[in-house]
């Protein structure tokens, strides 16, 4: 987003006309607020999962990204470790 309003304003100083942007406000607030929750899951749990939060407590939302390739218990230590940082 940053990039595209820095590109937005350099053509706009170069030639004068004026750029539209178009970018989803919501999925990069989500990419934000998620840093949060995958930093305490990565430093606190060792776990690593992509995870994007919304909007703020007390209501939470949660978007998990899961794989083929992680096994029940995978899903259960996820759940542990989120519920520890939901609490908090």
């Amino acid at each position: 987003m940053t990039a595209a309003i820095g590109m937005a304003l350099f053509e706009r100083e170069r030639s004068g006309e004026g750029q539209r942007i178009d970018c989803a406000l919501l999925h990069t607030g989500l990419w934000v607020i998620g840093c949060d929750a995958v930093a305490a899951l990565r430093d606190r749990h060792r776990i690593e999962a992509p995870v994007f939060t919304w909007p703020a407590p007390p209501d939470r939302l949660l978007r998990i990204s899961a794989h083929l390739y992680n096994r029940p218990d995978d899903y259960r230590r996820l759940a542990q470790a989120l519920t520890a940082e939901l609490a908090a």
